[in-house]
């Protein structure tokens, strides 16, 4: 059997285009988990609706974010958690 492949897609998301800050995206997402010890905030959720695994969404400054959302075999191999911190991790912020 082939293995699954993993799919990502980011959309970077600005305060003035979508018209909500990063806080205000953190909030309307309750079952969100934080991820710890990161420079830049950055959560991730499951949404029921959409066709992924989950989303992590990252705050690139106080008037941007990226949003990755993952589906693939990682997700249940290494757990949500995980992969999230991996995603985090790959992220580079160049201003």
């Amino acid at each position: 059997m082939a293995e699954q492949p993993s799919d990502i897609e980011c959309t970077i998301f600005t305060t003035e285009s979508q018209g909500y800050t990063y806080d205000e995206v953190r909030a309307g997402y309750t079952d969100g988990i934080d991820l710890k010890n990161t420079e830049n905030r950055a959560f991730y959720y499951v949404d029921e609706y959409a066709d992924t695994d989950f989303a992590l969404v990252y705050e690139i400054n106080s008037e941007a974010m990226v949003k990755v959302q993952y589906t693939g075999p990682l997700a249940e191999e290494l757990g949500l958690e995980q992969v999230a911190e991996n995603l985090y991790n790959i992220i580079e912020v160049i201003e």
